[in-house]
C-alpha cells in the first residue's frame, strides 16, 4: 500500500527535483529525487509512493519509457508528468499508459501543488469507489452465501415432503389394496 506522504520525483534537471523536494516537504511529503531516471525507475518499482512526479524529456530513458517499465510492475501508482515540451502526441501517449495530469515548466509551486492535489484528490475517489464497489462486491457474495444456504434448507426439507409424499402413497395403496380385500368380502358375503 502506498504512503500517502511520500513523493517520488524523477527529472534530469537538479534544479527541478531541489525545488520540488522544498516545495512537497513543506506540505509534510517525504520527497526522494533522482535526475538518473534508471535510478528513479529501481526505486518507483521496488517502492510506494503517493504519487511520482515525472520529467518527460531524459537522457538514457524517457517519460514514455518510464512508464511503460514502471507500468509493468506498479500498474496503480499516479503520476503527473512535468515538463517543459508539452506536446499533445507525447501528452496522449503519457495518459494511454496511466499518467493522470501534467504540469509545464517552468511552474509555480502552486501549479506544481495542484497538479499533485488534483491527482491525489482522483485517487482518493477512485479509490473511495474501489473500496465501495469492493463493499458491494462483498455483499452480493454474502446475499448469494444466504441464498445457496436457504436453497439447501429448501432442498432437505423437499426430500423430506418427497419422502413423506412417497410414504403416504404407500400408506394410499396398502388401503387401497385393504379396501379391494374388504370389497370382495363384503361382496361374498352380500351372495
Amino acid at each position: 500500500m502506498a504512503d500517502e506522504r511520500k513523493l517520488l520525483v524523477v527529472d534530469d534537471e537538479e534544479v527541478v527535483c531541489q525545488a520540488c523536494r522544498r516545495i512537497f516537504s513543506r506540505q509534510g511529503f517525504q520527497v526522494e529525487t533522482y535526475t538518473d531516471a534508471r535510478q528513479g525507475i529501481i526505486k518507483a518499482t521496488e517502492n510506494d509512493y503517493a504519487i511520482i512526479l515525472l520529467d518527460m524529456k531524459m537522457p538514457h530513458m524517457d517519460g514514455i519509457q518510464f512508464l511503460q517499465r514502471l507500468r509493468e510492475k506498479k500498474p496503480d501508482v499516479p503520476v503527473l508528468i512535468i515538463t517543459g515540451y508539452p506536446s499533445i502526441p507525447n501528452a496522449a501517449a503519457a495518459m494511454r499508459l496511466g499518467a493522470c495530469d501534467y504540469v509545464t515548466k517552468p511552474f509555480t509551486s502552486e501549479e506544481v501543488t495542484w497538479g499533485v492535489q488534483r491527482v491525489l484528490n482522483m485517487q482518493h475517489v477512485l479509490n473511495d469507489e474501489g473500496e465501495t464497489a469492493a463493499q458491494e462486491r462483498e455483499a452480493v457474495v454474502t446475499a448469494m452465501a444466504n441464498l445457496t444456504s436457504i436453497a439447501e434448507q429448501n432442498a432437505a426439507a423437499m426430500e423430506e415432503m418427497a419422502a413423506t409424499i412417497k410414504e403416504s402413497t404407500r400408506t394410499v395403496d396398502e388401503l387401497s389394496h385393504l379396501a379391494e380385500q374388504l370389497n370382495a368380502i363384503v361382496a361374498r358375503f352380500r351372495i
